[in-house]
């Protein structure tokens, strides 16, 4: 968090916790509009120091345009040993906890529900996706991924995700249109 304030990143950070979402008060509005697409169940805070009193599963940072590998490498060098670092993908940098990931949710889920890998597709074009995407029998990177993406999928989809390369998938290997 002191790396996460020392860089003027906090209106661009979200802390993902089990019982909330938290912004500060300040939080950059397109941000926050960003993130609340994917996380609705939100509530605002005056300061991340001290925590609030929850379970941390992640962090997410926006750093803006130029800043990503500058703030990455920033992170990593003071928390690499403890914590996943990682460009999402999403122009944001995600840390993690080291058993939190994609993956792991995808075998839990898979072994909840008695599945195996062949019988679950998966999308993903961010590097927090490759072991969802090794993991998958029907694994999809998004043409627009990074390469490393690429390589862990089985597939890479026609289209990019910005032009409903999942949606296109799924209707011409699921439905058969």
């Amino acid at each position: 968090m002191q790396i996460i304030a020392e860089n003027g990143l906090a209106q661009r950070t979200m802390l993902c916790g089990i019982n909330y979402c938290y912004f500060l008060e300040q939080a950059d509005p397109a941000f926050r509009e960003r993130m609340n697409f994917y996380f609705s169940h939100n509530q605002n805070v005056s300061s991340f120091l001290p925590l609030p009193d929850d379970k941390f599963t992640e962090i997410v940072i926006v750093p803006g345009t130029g800043r990503m590998d500058e703030t990455e490498e920033k992170l990593k060098a003071v928390c690499a040993e403890k914590l996943q670092i990682f460009n999402s993908g999403a122009a944001s940098i995600d840390i993690l906890q080291p058993e939190v990931s994609k993956g792991n949710s995808l075998k839990w889920l898979a072994s909840r529900y008695d599945l195996s890998p062949k019988e679950i597709m998966a999308f993903g074009d961010g590097l927090n996706d490759i072991e969802m995407l090794k993991f998958a029998g029907h694994s999809y990177a998004m043409k627009n991924a990074r390469e490393e993406v690429k390589e862990a999928a089985k597939f890479v989809t026609k289209l990019p995700a910005a032009e409903n390369g999942v949606l296109d998938t799924i209707e011409k290997e699921v439905l058969g249109m």
